[in-house]
């Protein structure tokens, strides 16, 4: 173990931490994070602003909706295992259980692989059923079919897990701009030497590989320098005996995570499934700039699941809901003055993305933001519930959101066209905040009661 690791170590336990101590610290966990996800923001709309003016809004649909198949087929099949990483892994690296700790990793790690199998897979298989619902062309199904691979390196749970765990967000605010960095040399490149779709799809496939075998690199790397070597994990993995409810928290934890990219991906493939391929690409601009605002509670949502496992560790629920309550505060006043500033600069950043047919999105766009800041305002109720023991609630909150979401959007669509998206985003967040909130408040008053 370094020495850095010692004394990481040696402050945590022996240093009581304050309550503006815990903020301090997710907010300059966030920090890190925020400015690698900045930087990938910004390098992410310029290579979609390049790849729209190489391939034109039809086929830039094309590529985002071949890309969003195969990042909806993983988030379904991915473990979501981060976070029993950190839930389990917490306590036993805080009492010194490394055999432990070995065999929960190595636990995850398996269902990392496997799950990737799996949804490669799927998508290689699956890519000629769902051409004709997105409207391909025959030519696109091998591509779509090829560019399938990608999936196995896109389910990398337990590396960014372990990262979380040992307070090394600053890798992973390094890592997150390795993908979008070789998009946009690659997409640079491929305008230079005017090359079409199958050009792009080879560019996002070789940067995602990159990227994520990095990942997985550094994960493993720091894996071994906090867990001393002589820390045998034995052969046995009997993860239901050893770490209570393991089996259940997985099961809930990855319906919630799949339910919750309805949000983020599945947009893109409803709109076009109703509309096309061109109204597809419209929305995946719109939808970019909307959640590229929304990208500072994007790095306080990892950033704060350690600070919660680690006082639910110690049993200070106190200084837990003190941490709820300034970190709702903090985004909040972050997430309207976004809001205002979007509403002004919004059709400008569109016009600079995808040219003029993008400035029709303005609308779209404010809707789909105020979305994702609202879910930004109210970010910690989530982890809240799942980190306390209750993310059956995190679950039903997700599960009747996304049929709220899914079933505006197909009424409302085919009526009044991409507008119809942006008014399903939004009240089927207010319906996932709400039933959130609702569970979170329970806690919040038993645990005051205790």
């Amino acid at each position: 173990m370094s020495r850095g690791t010692i004394d990481h170590h040696n402050n945590r336990d022996a240093v009581p931490v304050t309550r503006r101590g815990v903020l301090r610290r997710v907010i300059a966990n966030s920090g890190r994070l925020l400015g690698g996800k900045s930087a990938g923001a910004v390098l992410s709309l310029t290579y979609v602003a390049v790849a729209t003016r190489a391939l034109g809004v039809q086929d830039y649909g094309l590529l985002v909706l071949i890309h969003t198949f195969t990042l909806v087929v993983s988030r379904v099949f991915n473990s979501k295992s981060w976070q029993t990483v950190l839930r389990y892994g917490a306590g036993a690296r805080q009492r010194g259980e490394y055999g432990r700790l070995r065999r929960l990793v190595r636990f995850t790690a398996v269902l990392d692989g496997v799950s990737a199998v799996l949804a490669a897979l799927t998508v290689v298989l699956g890519a000629r059923l769902i051409a004709p619902l997105l409207d391909w062309p025959d030519s696109l199904v091998p591509l779509a079919s090829t560019y399938g691979v990608t999936a196995l390196f896109m389910i990398t749970a337990t590396p960014k897990g372990l990262l979380r765990l040992f307070d090394r967000f600053d890798l992973l605010a390094v890592q997150v701009v390795l993908e979008p960095v070789g998009r946009l040399c690659g997409a640079l490149v491929v305008l230079a030497m005017g090359g079409g779709l199958g050009a792009f799809l080879v560019v996002w496939f070789l940067s995602r590989a990159g990227a994520e075998v990095v990942l997985i690199f550094w994960s493993w790397r720091e894996f071994h320098r906090e867990v001393p070597a002589g820390a045998s994990p034995g052969w046995a993995i009997r993860p239901g005996l050893e770490f209570h409810g393991i089996w259940r928290f997985l099961g809930v934890t990855n319906l919630n995570a799949t339910f919750a990219l309805s949000f983020e991906q599945l947009g893109t493939l409803l709109v076009g499934g109703l509309l096309g391929a061109s109204e597809a690409g419209q929305f995946n601009i719109a939808d970019r700039l909307a959640r590229g605002v929304a990208k500072p509670a994007r790095s306080l949502i990892p950033a704060i699941y350690p600070e919660m496992a680690q006082l639910l560790a110690e049993g200070d629920e106190g200084r837990l809901r003190r941490l709820i309550w300034r970190t709702v505060t903090l985004s909040g006043g972050v997430a309207l003055l976004i809001l205002g500033l979007l509403a002004v600069a919004g059709e400008p950043l569109l016009f600079l993305l995808g040219g003029e047919p993008a400035k029709a999105a303005y609308g779209l766009m404010l809707l789909l933001a105020a979305s994702a800041l609202l879910g930004m305002w109210w970010f910690p109720l989530e982890p809240l519930l799942i980190s306390v023991g209750r993310p059956a609630l995190a679950l039903r909150a997700q599960v009747v959101a996304t049929l709220a979401y899914v079933g505006v959007l197909y009424a409302l669509v085919p009526v009044v066209g991409l507008w119809g998206s942006g008014v399903a985003a939004v009240l089927g967040m207010l319906v996932r905040v709400l039933l959130q909130g609702t569970g979170a408040m329970r806690w919040i008053r038993r645990s005051r009661q205790r």
